[in-house]
């Protein structure tokens, strides 16, 4: 039983979509389950109708929607020619969903996060329905199945967390008797539903997490990322040239990567499989006979250090007015607060005087909120940095460390026996 997984660049045309059946096609004798995001960049457009539906630029919006149905509508068409196809009705349907809720923003003048749930997952909906229809004209049995009836979740709408009891419970319900008969199942990633029913989300770029959810479910031996790069490397290849594919990983390291930038992974997505001991493979999707990269255990001796780079990070100094030494209870009250009003710390340092945290730009402008108002603190706020991140390679990681402290414009570091961070 395997869990594969096709991101929206892997489904972004009519020839990624043929190159997903000829990738799966060396897995016929196997039972799959099949996970896909939206194709593209459906999620971002369905986000900039809405908030151009909220802040009342009809026409526009309109346009936006139109692009939209236009895409999947061409896709169809380009690889359904018989007009009378099924997948047709579908993506109809799908889009006049769309369409309905796009006038109830229009008309209410609202914008609330539920409603950003239920329009964004029409991404995945109108994804899934077009690769089924193709993989069944392909002479692939394979089974349509709504995500929303699988994946239970709270209410936090945007950020949805898993109820694990009921969805295990629908999984083995409502799943596993289709994959026991047909094989061949294909879902949606990011989306699951409330227990009133209602449209939730897990998170943007959660399809890697909701795969990682099915796969610890249904105790599958293992799950399949299928990605436009060759597997993951120790640094971005954009930045540099020279730039390594690791064979292997472990599931602590990837962990680390992905929390600190690096964007192969989804970090919500390795905790199921580790708890499940799941083997995560990062692999092609245009060379898929590449080994790509393999995920297991809780850490690989890495012959080359890595790095990852998390932009657009501020960095927020705050000290008490009465001159007095950072006490446990006190920084408790900062974190305290900070939840409150959604700001998230990436890193944090404590000295005697200065508790220095580090966080994404977009929160730390929402700090004032908070501090601004409390006459116990006062504060600065660095914004529009980089926080680099590296795990340290058996052979090269204090050479690592010394040539890049060289370059840096260091503001805060922060160093283990196996990883090493800084603000530049």
């Amino acid at each position: 039983m395997l869990v594969m997984k096709f991101g929206g660049a892997s489904l972004r045309n009519t020839e990624a979509i043929r190159q997903t059946a000829r990738i799966l096609d060396a897995y016929r004798s196997q039972t799959v389950l099949l996970v896909v995001s939206a194709m593209g960049k459906t999620t971002n457009a369905l986000e900039q109708l809405s908030g151009l539906a909220q802040n009342r630029k009809t026409e526009e919006a309109w346009l936006v929607f139109q692009e939209i149905v236009a895409f999947h509508t061409d896709m169809a068409k380009e690889l359904f020619p018989d007009e009378g196809h099924i997948i047709h009705q579908e993506v109809a349907e799908a889009c006049e969903h769309i369409s309905r809720i796009l006038q109830g923003i229009i008309l209410l003048e609202d914008f609330p996060d539920r409603t950003y749930d239920r329009i964004v997952s029409y991404g995945e909906i109108l994804s899934s329905r077009i690769v089924h229809r193709f993989l069944e004209e392909d002479r692939f049995p394979i089974h349509w199945k709504d995500a929303r009836q699988l994946i239970r979740t709270d209410s936090d709408y945007k950020q949805a967390d898993v109820n694990w009891s009921l969805t295990q419970e629908q999984i083995e319900t409502e799943l596993q008797p289709i994959l026991k008969e047909a094989h061949w199942v294909i879902t949606q990633g990011f989306i699951g539903s409330n227990g009133q029913g209602r449209t939730t989300t897990l998170g943007r770029e959660g399809s890697d997490y909701s795969a990682a959810i099915f796969a610890s479910c249904l105790k599958a031996e293992a799950q399949i990322v299928w990605k436009d790069v060759p597997g993951i490397m120790n640094a971005d290849p954009a930045l540099n040239p020279e730039a390594k594919i690791l064979s292997e990983l472990g599931y602590a390291q990837i962990v680390e990567m992905s929390y600190f930038g690096a964007s192969v992974i989804h970090p919500k997505t390795i905790r199921p499989l580790r708890n499940a001991g799941i083997p995560l493979y990062v692999k092609s999707f245009v060379h898929p006979e590449a080994n790509g990269t393999k995920i297991e255990r809780d850490y690989v001796d890495l012959s080359v250090s890595t790095k990852s780079i998390k932009r657009r990070q501020s960095l927020i100094k705050i000290r008490q007015r009465d001159f007095s030494f950072w006490q446990s209870n006190t920084v408790a009250y900062v974190f305290r607060q900070f939840d409150k009003i959604g700001i998230e710390p990436r890193l944090t340092r404590i000295s005697g005087q200065v508790l220095e945290i580090v966080t994404d730009t977009e929160e730390a402008h929402h700090v004032e909120a908070f501090l601004g108002k409390d006459e116990q603190f006062e504060y600065e706020i660095s914004h529009n940095l980089e926080l680099h991140a590296m795990l340290l390679g058996e052979s090269e990681g204090r050479g690592f460390i010394k040539e890049e402290l060289q370059i840096s414009e260091t503001a805060l570091m922060q160093k283990n026996a196996q990883s090493f961070f800084y603000l530049k």
